[in-house]
């Protein structure tokens, strides 16, 4: 909060809505441009035509990663119903094989430089994603779950709720940390209609499909700071692409030239030469005791705003062009040789 107090030539965020705005309070005391690089529930979109293995370890090994605590992270999936069942199987293989069961997550044994999942970063955190799980969300946990939860030693299993309600936080905060949710749904525009009401602009948004048309479909509808087709997480480390949110994601980007530009001033300096004296109107536009010719005013208003050649006149012109050119192409029609013709010197 002290440091919010300082002026800043620039001020860039990254953290949670309610911390972005905030910064935003403090900033507007000094007039401070924000750049807001902020959370948000980042939907996953997985169609019936998507390559369900790939995608479940694509989507996992970003969820394991740092247990979740990233602010592109995967925070839900919605599956169609008709690969819901086979597309969780592939999701409780795939944690397996990638961190183990509860026991194996805690890393007991293992040096903290191999260790893949990681524990929460403050027991805050961990006591808050518990307390997601101790509401009434009436959704079905497949693995993880509060009795592996250590919130002392800040450890938090990686955690599968499958269609939990929607006005439950599972569903209407960023989870930052090792859950999971998946929801069924029963077409691609219910799934957009559910992404829209739970969060509209979030950071990022994951599409796992081989039907071009669902994928279009749902890129057209949705808005978000950034996307992954048939990937996850990825679209943050290109250095040469814009990074950021839109909406409550934040504003602004950075990266490449995109971070050059967002963190300078372009300043406009204008030379004028001093051998025509010429000044901002000529001499003989300059207003004389305090009046202007009564011309000028006409001419000032056509020139920048309505045009000093009458639209009437500009499409007649036109019309004479169009027409020209077709007499000129019909001539050539009858007598291809002509152009190609060269007159006798002698």
């Amino acid at each position: 909060s002290a440091l919010l107090e300082l002026p800043f030539d620039h001020i860039t965020v990254t953290g949670s809505s309610f911390v972005g705005k905030i910064v935003m309070t403090a900033a507007a005391k000094h007039l401070t441009p924000c750049t807001l690089e902020l959370g948000g529930k980042n939907p996953t979109f997985v169609d019936k035509s998507a390559d369900l293995r790939l995608s479940a370890d694509r989507i996992m090994i970003a969820k394991t990663a740092n247990a979740g605590q990233w602010c592109v992270d995967v925070d839900y999936v919605l599956v169609d119903e008709t690969v819901a069942d086979k597309f969780t199987e592939e999701i409780l293989k795939s944690t397996h094989r990638m961190v183990g069961n509860e026991m194996q997550q805690r890393g007991d044994g293992i040096h903290v430089s191999q260790q893949w999942y990681t524990r929460m970063i403050n027991e805050r955190h961990t006591e808050r994603l518990k307390s997601y799980l101790e509401e009434d969300h009436g959704g079905k946990v497949l693995i993880g779950g509060l009795e592996h939860v250590d919130v002392k030693s800040k450890f938090f299993p990686m955690t599968v709720v499958v269609n939990p309600k929607i006005g439950s936080k599972l569903m209407t905060e960023e989870l930052f940390g090792p859950i999971l949710v998946i929801r069924t749904v029963s077409h691609v525009d219910e799934a957009i209609a559910m992404m829209k009401s739970i969060c509209s602009t979030p950071l990022a948004l994951y599409v796992y499909s081989r039907n071009k048309q669902y994928t279009d479909r749902v890129l057209t509808k949705c808005t978000s700071g950034g996307v992954g087709v048939n990937v996850s997480v990825e679209q943050m480390m290109a250095n040469t692409v814009p990074f950021g949110g839109v909406g409550q994601s934040g504003f602004g980007a950075y990266h490449g030239e995109r971070g050059f530009n967002e963190y300078s001033h372009a300043r406009q300096i204008f030379f004028r030469s001093n051998v025509i004296p010429l000044m901002f109107l000529p001499g003989f536009m300059m207003a004389r005791s305090n009046s202007f010719p009564s011309w000028v005013k006409p001419f000032m208003v056509r020139k920048f705003f309505t045009g000093l050649i009458p639209s009437w006149l500009i499409t007649l012109a036109r019309g004479a062009a169009v027409a020209a050119l077709g007499y000129a192409a019909a001539k050539v029609s009858e007598n291809p040789g002509a152009l190609l013709s060269i007159p006798n010197s002698e």
